[in-house]
């Protein structure tokens, strides 16, 4: 759920609405059930790139920015929520940018637990574990670069120094 979940505005409650559908395959053999395969699919991107007041990205964002501790979060140079354009609800007019999910929560810290749990019941190692984090946060870096088109009309990074 951390992975494919965010809250949105027709679902704030729970674990919030699934941004991805699964796809179940069967396999008989003889006309028996012999085993079966899940396979995600139509991850919403677009829950990632951008989202309204009141909603949130992915959970496993908010998870990580409140669940590392100090010595983790200086490994990763984690910095603020906020800090991090993909984590900034876009605003309209009308809206109120106090109003809404702004950062983690307390519930986003234990479901950090609940996710490194999750990682080591199924045998994932601390190292692994820290590829994925690194991982999540090099997303969070790369929200923040913006681009503009040249005259000779090549995009160009605007903020090289977010590189």
């Amino acid at each position: 759920d951390a992975f494919g979940n965010a809250y949105t505005t027709r679902n704030s409650s729970g674990c919030g609405s699934s941004m991805f559908s699964e796809y179940l395959k069967i396999f008989f053999d003889n006309g028996h059930i012999a085993g079966a395969e899940i396979t995600a699919f139509l991850l919403d991107h677009s829950r990632l790139l951008s989202f309204r007041a009141h909603e949130r990205t992915f959970h496993v964002f908010y998870m990580l920015l409140a669940g590392l501790d100090d010595e983790s979060r200086a490994a990763l140079r984690v910095r603020d929520v906020l800090d991090y354009d993909l984590m900034n609800p876009i605003l309209l007019p009308g809206d109120d940018p106090n109003d809404g999910f702004l950062g983690s929560t307390d519930d986003d810290k234990a479901g950090f637990e609940t996710l490194v749990a999750a990682f080591e019941a199924f045998g994932i190692s601390k190292e692994a574990q820290q590829q994925v984090f690194r991982l999540l946060v090099g997303i969070l870096e790369l929200g923040n670069i913006t681009f503009y088109e040249s005259e000779e009309k090549f995009v160009v990074v605007r903020n090289v120094e977010v590189l």
